[in-house]
């Protein structure tokens, strides 16, 4: 592949040709599609007549304070977001998901509380660059799966997931109506002549309505509760149409691929057409493979936490052999020509799964659904099947009883729990796994196909070469924080006045460590910022910052523990393609369940890469519903550190 990286031997003519933008987008799903959705001007409000029906007192309470004349956007996040709990810990995530789903995580079915505005002069310019079409990774997912949350919680801002299901039913009813009427009349006035061509032209014109009909009647045999969760193949659709919708399609550069990303040096600025251009994002449309270059102010990584599927490492593990599968897209087209090629199906030797998640769960019904037999190899049962109540997810209830009960017989299925591979070979043109058990004996299968569905990483080879330059990123960080302290008037007001410093200083520490306390309480839903922003003022009061973490009556773990370990390492950790040097432990590699990158909570701005933002799986809002609250914090410190700059 051609390396499009801009180097010293590159003219001044190449730097000319490159186009601008403030904000580039890497990654067009729903963390990129949302975040577009602000950027394009478009403003959430709440709305005062359904804020008083909301269940969180303390949030009603704040919001019947604020002024709901102004948007969400240009209100202090940071105080609207206090306390709130939930399944992320990014805080502005929880607020946004509390006014579009109040109630959500009680089984409440309360209405959306927030409204939005386009304002035509907020608009900031901007570009999403994504590898396929408008929904990302959704468009390569199995589309017959259902997904894991409600199909209301996979709704993006101002348009309903169920109101368009509904809509484009209608629509599709409606359609395949007026084709058949069409035809008919075309076969009364061609009867003998055209009508193969006719018929022809009614199954292309039907298809996908067909196509519909088919699944409705399959569905008929399907629960309610089962329904409550969305087909995979219509919530890519929804993705896809709602760039449409919402007249974002200007925004979008699809089929392209991002290769680099590099910095631009103070003594190359003079040869830009701007000076606020700070990155240079290189990549090439796959159609054509014909580089662009964009240079720009920030950098939004919104690409989600699944490139790179995990390997085992084992001895004969290449990605040259083809039997084997990491992805399940993949097996399931491999299951696809084996039902095609094969003269019995009963003859097709097993399939051997790895893994012991719900993508692990989704390739062992899907080989069982096609009559295909099962090895199954985990090494102890996954937390993801916890919890999952078996009316709502009876196929993942299934695949958790056969694992618990490894020595009952099942159809199609044999379990070997506590057991890894130890060795993948091709002998003759068989295949061969050979499983080592927990008490160290072997066994050997001979298999059509072995998948490992062990997780999968993000990409961040992106960022992975970017220079860290302690200078220059000490003093981004000061300017970071210097627009962040303009917009807390407390902190304006601490400094402002040398006379009332002290005494306002003790009310803002005291209120600084309560607000501590009360977080370690909580346990991890602690937000790093705040130490952050307030670590010089709290050092005057408080000799060793260990202290926070020692009164913490849960005596447990909090994120305020590793803060100034974060600090500490950030100019000395590598970032490399795992993420070494960019998570919340720098030591780690970055993984989205357990380690997502560090990033300030009230701007998802890079601790260790001022000017890249990330978004979405990369910071642990692993659901579709907290995606959009992360969209908003970025959008919001865009804006109002443009509005700052430009007083």
């Amino acid at each position: 592949m051609k390396n499009f990286n801009l180097n010293s031997t590159e003219n001044d003519q190449t730097i000319k040709d490159l186009s601008y933008k403030e904000v580039v987008i890497i990654g067009n799903g729903p963390s990129g599609i949302t975040l577009s959705y602000f950027l394009a001007g478009n403003w959430p409000y709440w709305k005062p007549e359904e804020i008083s029906q909301h269940p969180d007192e303390l949030l009603r309470a704040r919001l019947n304070f604020a002024d709901e004349n102004v948007s969400l956007m240009e209100h202090n996040l940071h105080e609207l977001a206090q306390g709130l709990e939930g399944r992320t810990t990014n805080p502005v995530s929880l607020l946004f998901d509390n006014l579009q789903h109040p109630g959500a995580d009680f089984g409440m079915k309360l209405p959306c509380m927030l409204k939005f505005k386009h304002h035509k002069d907020k608009e900031i310019d901007h570009v999403v660059l994504g590898k396929g079409k408008a929904g990302g990774s959704w468009h390569r997912m199995d589309k017959n799966l259902r997904t894991l949350s409600l199909s209301t919680w996979m709704s993006l801002p101002n348009l309903n997931f169920d109101d368009w299901l509904a809509m484009r039913n209608v629509n599709d009813a409606d359609s395949c109506q007026c084709n058949q009427n069409n035809c008919k009349r075309d076969e009364k006035a061609n009867e003998n002549a055209h009508l193969n061509s006719s018929s022809h032209n009614l199954n292309n014109l039907t298809t996908a309505a067909k196509n519909r009909k088919k699944n409705c009647i399959h569905e008929s045999t399907i629960s309610e509760e089962v329904k409550t969760r969305a087909l995979v193949h219509d919530v890519a659709e929804y993705y896809a149409d709602y760039v449409h919708l919402m007249k974002l399609d200007k925004f979008f550069r699809n089929d392209t691929v991002v290769v680099s990303i590099r910095q631009i040096k103070e003594n190359e600025k003079c040869k830009f057409s701007t000076n606020d251009a700070r990155w240079v994002v290189h990549g090439y449309d796959r159609a054509n493979k014909k580089p662009f270059s964009i240079a720009c102010n920030k950098v939004v990584m919104a690409n989600g936490g699944s490139d790179i599927p995990n390997r085992l490492g084992v001895k004969g593990e290449s990605k040259s052999v083809s039997w084997l599968k990491y992805e399940l897209p993949l097996l399931e087209s491999a299951i696809e020509c084996e039902k095609l090629n094969a003269v019995k199906i009963s003859n097709v030797k097993p399939i051997l799964i790895v893994g012991a998640g719900l993508s692990a769960a989704d390739a062992i019904v899907a080989c069982r659904n096609a009559g295909l037999k099962v090895i199954h190899v985990y090494r102890g049962m996954a937390a993801g099947f916890m919890g999952l109540p078996e009316a709502y997810f009876p196929e993942y209830n299934l695949v958790y009883r056969m694992m618990r009960n490894p020595r009952e017989k099942y159809d199609l299925y044999q379990a070997i729990p506590e057991s890894t591979l130890k060795e993948i070979k091709t002998v003759n043109g068989c295949h061969y796994v050979t499983v080592q058990k927990s008490n160290n004996e072997e066994l050997t299968f001979e298999v059509s196909y072995c998948a490992i569905l062990i997780g999968s990483r993000p990409n961040l080879s992106l960022i992975s070469n970017l220079p860290k330059d302690s200078n220059s990123l000490n003093n981004d960080n000061n300017s970071h924080n210097n627009i962040l302290s303009k917009l807390d008037n407390r902190m304006t007001n601490v400094n402002d006045n040398n006379n009332n410093t002290e005494i306002n200083t003790d009310n803002f520490a005291v209120r600084s460590l309560r607000r501590l306390k009360i977080f370690c309480d909580k346990c991890r839903h602690l937000n790093i910022c705040f130490g952050n922003r307030n670590r010089n003022l709290l050092n005057s009061f408080i000799e060793d910052n260990n202290n926070v973490q020692k009164n913490c009556p849960q005596q447990k773990y909090c994120e305020c523990d590793y803060l100034s370990a974060v600090v500490e390492h950030k100019q000395q950790c590598k970032v490399d393609d795992s993420g070494h040097g960019i998570g919340e432990d720098p030591k780690k590699s970055v993984d989205c369940k357990n380690n997502p990158i560090a990033v300030n909570k009230f701007s998802n701005e890079l601790l260790n890469v001022p000017g890249i933002f990330a978004m979405g799986p990369l910071v642990k809002d692993n659901f579709i519903r907290f995606i959009p609250g992360g969209s908003l914090t970025i959008a919001s410190f865009i804006f109002n550190e443009r509005a700052t700059l430009a007083k």
